[in-house]
C-alpha cells in the first residue's frame, strides 16, 4: 500500500497563506472547519469548507490536490503558464523554484501542502514535503462472495518503497516510483491498496499498474457513489459501471446505487446482494490488462423474460426493455481504457471492507514513524530536499531493522511458530521447523502518504 506523510516546517495559517514571505517560526494549527471558516458560499463534495479551498487558491496545486479529491483525472496545472509577469527564479523567499512554484520559506525545497485530519491532528496547511511509503501488507483471495475471501498469512509491515516529493506534487508520480522500488525486492506483487489522492489519478496511476498486471483496490468518492453510468461496448451491447464494477445494463434502479439510509452492515449486505445477482464476473484477464467478463444472465444469476424457461431456477427476474434479446452472446471483453477504477473484489460488498482494512497497519508504520524516527512537525528542522531524503531512507532502514529483531525475538520463544513472516513468505507444511520452508514472496502492498 502507498502512504504519503506529510514532513513538515511549520503549518501555515490563513495569514501566512496569503503573505507569502511571511512563515511562522513555531508550528501553529488551523482546523478545516473552525467556526470562523464557516462561509455561505458551500462545501466541497469531500467535507473542505469554501474559506479552506480560498486559502489553497494561493498555490495552484494545493487547489488542485484538493480538488482532485473529489474529482477523476483532472488536469495537472500548467504552472509555467500561470506564472505572473516579472516572475524571478532563484532561491531566495519570494523567488520562483525550478518547478516554478514560490518559494517561502529559508527552505527553497519545501513547498505548500495540505494534510487531512488524523488522530488528534487537525487538518490543515503546511509547508515542507510528502514522503509516500510502500508497506508491505498481507495477502487477500476473493473467490466471488463473502464465504470465500480469505486473507494470507501475516507479514511484517516492511517499508519496500519510498518517494519523497515536495508538498501537492502529483501523488501519481510519486505512488508509482515507490510501487517500482517496492517491485524490485518482491517482483511478484500483484495488489496494490491506495486512497484516493492516488487512484483518482485514474489515468496516470491506476492504468499503469493494470498494465503490469497489478490490482488497484480504491475507495470512491460521493459523486461516484450516488451515480451510474450507462456505456456502450462492443457495437450495440451495453454495460452499466458504478465504483468500477461492471453491472448488466437492466439492473433494476433500486440496486444501480446505494440507498442514502443503509450505513455499515446494512450497506455491505445491500453491495453484497446486488454484486451476486447483477454483476459481471470476470473469467479470464490478459496480460494487456483486458478482462473477459462473464454476464450474469447467461451464467444463471438473474433470468429474464427471454430466459424464464430455460433452466435459471430459484433466481430473480430481471425486467428488460420491450422487444429486447437476452443481452449479449455471453461474454464481453472490457479494454484496458474502460477498467480504470475496476477492481477485482467488488467495491462495498463484505469481501471488499475486509480487504480495506489492511490498511490498518501501514497507518501504525506511518504513526511509529512520527514517534520514534524524528518525523513529526516539532523534530523535522533540516532543511532541503537531500537532508530530508536521507533522513526518510534512514528512518525506513531503522523501522525495518526493528521489525527484524522483534521477528528473530518472537522466533526464539519456546514453541515459536516458523511462518516466514519476517520476509512476506507462506510457510511450507513439513514435519520440522527446522526444515526448509518455501520463498514465496508477499503480493500485496499499501501505499500512504
Amino acid at each position: 500500500m502507498t502512504h504519503s506523510h506529510p514532513l513538515s516546517h511549520t503549518t501555515l495559517t490563513e495569514g501566512d497563506f496569503r503573505k507569502e514571505k511571511n512563515v511562522k517560526k513555531r508550528k501553529g494549527t488551523h482546523p478545516d472547519a473552525s467556526a470562523d471558516d464557516q462561509d455561505a458560499s458551500g462545501v466541497h463534495d469531500d467535507g473542505i469548507n469554501a474559506a479552506t479551498l480560498r486559502r489553497a487558491a494561493a498555490d495552484p496545486l494545493v487547489k488542485h490536490r484538493l480538488d482532485s479529491l473529489v474529482s477523476t483525472d483532472l488536469d495537472e496545472p500548467d504552472l509555467e503558464q500561470q506564472l505572473p509577469r516579472g516572475a524571478v527564479f532563484g532561491t531566495q523567499i519570494g523567488d520562483f523554484g525550478p518547478d516554478h512554484r514560490l518559494i517561502r520559506s529559508l527552505d527553497p525545497d519545501a513547498r505548500p501542502g495540505h494534510k487531512s485530519a488524523k488522530g488528534k491532528a487537525v487538518a490543515g496547511f503546511f509547508l515542507g514535503y510528502d514522503l509516500h511509503l510502500a508497506v508491505a501488507v498481507k495477502g487477500f483471495r476473493y473467490h466471488g462472495d463473502r464465504a470465500e475471501a480469505t486473507l494470507g498469512p501475516e507479514v511484517l509491515p516492511f517499508i519496500v518503497g519510498i518517494s519523497l516529493k515536495a508538498a501537492a506534487t502529483n501523488p501519481a508520480i510519486a505512488g508509482l516510483e515507490a510501487v517500482a522500488m517496492a517491485r524490485s525486492v518482491a517482483p511478484l506483487i500483484r495488489e496494490v491498496l491506495a486512497d484516493r489522492a492516488y487512484t483518482n489519478k485514474a489515468t496516470a496511476f491506476n492504468r499503469t499498474l493494470h498494465e503490469m498486471g497489478i490490482d488497484v483496490v480504491m475507495d470512491y468518492n460521493k459523486p461516484e457513489v450516488q451515480r451510474d453510468k450507462l456505456a456502450a461496448i462492443a457495437g450495440k451491447h451495453q454495460v452499466r459501471f458504478h465504483c468500477g464494477t461492471c453491472l448488466h445494463p437492466s439492473t433494476p434502479a433500486s440496486m444501480r446505487t446505494p440507498p442514502a439510509n443503509l450505513k455499515d452492515e446494512a450497506l455491505a449486505d445491500w453491495y453484497t446482494m446486488r454484486n451476486r445477482f447483477y454483476r459481471y464476473s470476470v473469467t479470464q484477464s490478459y496480460p494487456d490488462g483486458r478482462k473477459r467478463m462473464k454476464c450474469p444472465v447467461h451464467d444463471q444469476r438473474i433470468k429474464t423474460a427471454a430466459t424464464a424457461n430455460t433452466n435459471h431456477r430459484n433466481v430473480p427476474l430481471m425486467a428488460t426493455p420491450k422487444g429486447s434479446n437476452i443481452c449479449c452472446s455471453g461474454h464481453v471483453t472490457m479494454t484496458l481504457e474502460r477498467l480504470d477504477k475496476h477492481q477485482d473484489t467488488p467495491y462495498g460488498t463484505h469481501a471488499w471492507l475486509k480487504s480495506y482494512a489492511r490498511r490498518n497497519q501501514p497507518e501504525n508504520v506511518n504513526k511509529e514513524l512520527r514517534r520514534t524516527s524524528g518525523l513529526d512537525d516539532e523534530s523535522c528542522v533540516k532543511f532541503g530536499y537531500v537532508a530530508h531524503a536521507i533522513a526518510s531512507a534512514a528512518a525506513s532502514c531503522a523501522h525495518n531493522i526493528r521489525q527484524a529483531r522483534k521477528y528473530r525475538e518472537q522466533a526464539a520463544q519456546p514453541g515459536a511458530a516458523h511462518d516466514n513472516t519476517a520476509t512476506g513468505t507462506h510457510p511450507k507444511t513439513t514435519t520440522s521447523a527446522a526444515e526448509p520452508r518455501s520463498a514465496k514472496p508477499f503480493d500485496a502492498l499499501e501505499l500512504h502518504d
